[in-house]
């Protein structure tokens, strides 16, 4: 374990989190420019990826969920089937990034770790990578995936960022194709 590829990623008053894998790596990497690419501290895709939808955070002029969207969208054209989802928390909000993809579930890697399917939490089949979310009792946002009982919560929209203000507001952007 290497402390800076451990997440989430905490830079400028901004925390990200990033549930998937970009692959080759070298692609997003590629996109950087030096600065950025020397501002890196581990070796995950992940960070990568956090660097890349920093650029567009800087314009505070528009709502965060569409410079957030915009963001994934340059993801996305590098990883056309990858997994993006992603949680990021800045400028006041928790930035949901419901971008599954069409990455099958890895099915053969958890057999190679002994877990056949039939032992698997739900939502390892069609519904992989699926965000749900729900409010507790005590008023915290939970956003969650594969493996939790999501029964009662409410499914995010594909391929859409969602921004839940403190106070309790929800404003969501497409990301454009």
């Amino acid at each position: 374990m290497v402390r800076e590829n451990l997440q989430p990623f905490v830079v400028d008053g901004m925390a990200f989190g990033h549930n998937g894998a970009l692959a080759p790596h070298d692609l997003a990497v590629a996109e950087l420019d030096d600065h950025e690419r020397q501002a890196l501290r581990g070796t995950t895709d992940s960070e990568v990826y956090f660097a890349l939808l920093r650029r567009g955070l800087r314009d505070e002029n528009t709502p965060i969920e569409q410079r957030v969207a915009a963001g994934v969208r340059a993801v996305r054209a590098l990883y056309p089937e990858a997994c993006i989802n992603a949680m990021l928390i800045a400028h006041g909000a928790l930035v949901v990034v419901h971008a599954r993809g069409t990455v099958r579930p890895p099915l053969h890697r958890f057999a190679e770790r002994g877990f056949d399917r039939g032992s698997l939490p739900r939502g390892h089949d069609d519904g992989y990578d699926v965000l749900w979310t729900t409010v507790r009792e005590s008023g915290a946002r939970v956003v969650a995936t594969t493996g939790v009982d999501t029964t009662t919560w409410q499914r995010l929209e594909d391929d859409t960022v969602h921004a839940f203000a403190a106070e309790g507001g929800v404003r969501s952007a497409p990301i454009p194709s």
